[in-house]
């Protein structure tokens, strides 16, 4: 299989490596040679120990058919990529990394128009939905009915961003320093509130509104640094939260379910970064599951899931990072204060 990676830099160069690990040929398409340059001779061998020579690095795509497009480029550009792909090639599978738009009102109606109209399948890039350990939490959830709330928070420092990108010196050098460009907090750790998304999906609390959500959120220039989400309504029986910042120096990625008598967690990046963990408890007792993790696992485990979608033609299992998902999270972002 081949697939096409728009962006060459630290994402695409991680779906690069994933796409390579399941032997996909691959060519990077991107319109700064400089980054092409860096991806070869800096990002990917310092990280993944040697160049893969077998990749093609290319300014513009090939008019060669691919079975998977990934758009890893700044998320203000996203929407012209796709409508660009969508237009030029024939019907294909579609990633596109989060967030999926950047949170312009003008922009969503436009895509729901062009999306439901298309062949393409689009998806979005919520890497860690594919997590073993989040799946493991959501067949726990499912079992017990009596949820009275769900918390998801997804708490840290941005510096680990700016050190993964060197040639960056600050929020302001990219889309990161800019919330209407998809940047700040809620947008850039947007997969917390897609995990609460779906927690909200199993539990049929999917008839969400606008008017269901109240947020706070304190900004930093031009981006929000933290914002919190309280979404209830009298027709939910269960209570949502969600806070998220890029200030916390010990990350802290986390959802958590709670009944009058018990909590289930799964927590993201625990003992250090070292295994993504399950807990139960219930009346004093806990059980704890420990799933093995590493920054290449978490992309690992989505392309595994894209690759056997494509391979059976059954994308069933990828409804949860539809792009409905993504959009319903630029939605939510367009309508946040102070943005």
């Amino acid at each position: 299989m081949k697939a096409r990676v728009f962006g060459a830099g630290s994402i695409g160069n991680h779906l690069t490596y994933a796409l390579r690990a399941l032997s996909w040929d691959i060519e990077v398409v991107d319109i700064d040679p400089l980054a092409l340059q860096r991806m070869q001779s800096s990002i990917y061998p310092s990280r993944y120990g040697n160049w893969d020579s077998s990749i093609k690095l290319l300014t513009e795509p090939s008019r060669e058919h691919v079975d998977l497009t990934i758009i890893g480029t700044p998320p203000d550009t996203h929407l012209q990529v796709l409508e660009s792909c969508l237009k030029d090639f024939p019907p294909s599978v579609y990633l596109v990394e989060k967030p999926f738009l950047s949170p312009l009102e003008t922009s969503i109606g436009h895509v729901q128009s062009l999306l439901s109209a298309t062949e393409s399948r689009v998806f979005v890039g919520y890497n860690h939905s594919f997590s073993p350990a989040f799946k493991h939490f959501l067949d726990l959830l499912i079992t017990d009915l009596d949820i009275q709330s769900v918390r998801s928070q997804w708490l840290e420092s941005w510096d680990g961003i700016f050190a993964a990108h060197p040639w960056l010196s600050g929020p302001q050098d990219s889309y990161l320093g800019f919330s209407r460009r998809g940047g700040g907090a809620l947008s850039e750790h947007s997969h917390g509130l897609h995990l609460l998304l779906c927690c909200m999906d199993a539990l049929n609390a999917n008839d969400w509104h606008l008017e269901s959500f109240n947020a706070s959120m304190s900004t930093c220039g031009m981006y929000d640094e933290r914002c919190d989400l309280l979404i209830q309504d009298s027709l939910l029986p269960t209570s949502f939260f969600y806070s998220t910042d890029v200030l916390s120096k010990e990350a802290s990625k986390s959802i958590e379910a709670f009944t009058h008598d018990s909590s289930l967690a799964c927590i993201f990046g625990a003992e250090n970064g070292k295994y993504d963990k399950v807990t139960l408890a219930c009346n004093g007792n806990i059980k704890e599951y420990y799933y093995q993790r590493t920054r290449t696992l978490d992309f690992h485990h989505e392309i595994s899931a894209f690759t056997t979608a494509i391979s059976s033609n059954d994308f069933s299992p990828l409804d949860h990072v539809s792009w409905m998902k993504g959009l319903d999270i630029t939605t939510i972002a367009t309508h946040l204060p102070n943005l």
